[in-house]
């Protein structure tokens, strides 16, 4: 199967949109307050081991997301500190829009890819959920990301 080309000008497009989105929901993080689930969050997943981490997880079993908590303890690894996790689910919604714009692309053509992008840019829904240690940002990443996959899998339409 051969990988169409990207023109220059939609790189540079998306590229643009994901340095808004990516702003948007990383700016304000060091002001934002954290909700008792991202102080929950942050107490399960810098625990000391994985195998601590699995049996305190196992502990609240059905309530933890088990993807967005093997993500964010990997993601401890490399620092135990709230603001800098909270960049994890930033990247969730900032992968989210260009996602979102590639779907609207392939499925209507670049003009259509970038205003879908450029409005899930600015939600102020997926910047809020993005800014909090809450899995819903990389649902939104992982439903775009599949609509994507089942697009591209169907081939050209009739």
């Amino acid at each position: 199967m051969r990988t169409p080309r990207i023109p220059a000008a939609d790189v540079a497009l998306f590229a643009g949109l994901a340095a808004l989105a990516f702003y948007l929901r990383a700016a304000p993080l060091p002001v934002r307050f954290p909700y008792n689930d991202d102080l929950m969050q942050l107490h399960i997943v810098c625990r000391p081991s994985w195998d601590a981490f699995l049996r305190a997880l196992v502990q609240l079993w059905p309530m933890p997301p088990p993807l967005d908590y093997a993500l964010g303890f990997l993601a401890a690894r490399a620092t135990s500190d709230l603001q800098t996790l909270r960049l994890l689910p930033a990247a969730y919604g900032t992968l989210a829009v260009l996602v979102a714009g590639a779907l609207g692309r392939n499925a209507h053509g670049r003009a259509f890819g970038a205003w879908w992008g450029f409005l899930l840019a600015i939600s102020m829904p997926l910047i809020s959920t993005s800014q909090s240690l809450r899995p819903y940002s990389l649902t939104v990443l992982l439903a775009l990301s599949s609509s994507y996959a089942l697009l591209a899998s169907s081939g050209p339409g009739p």
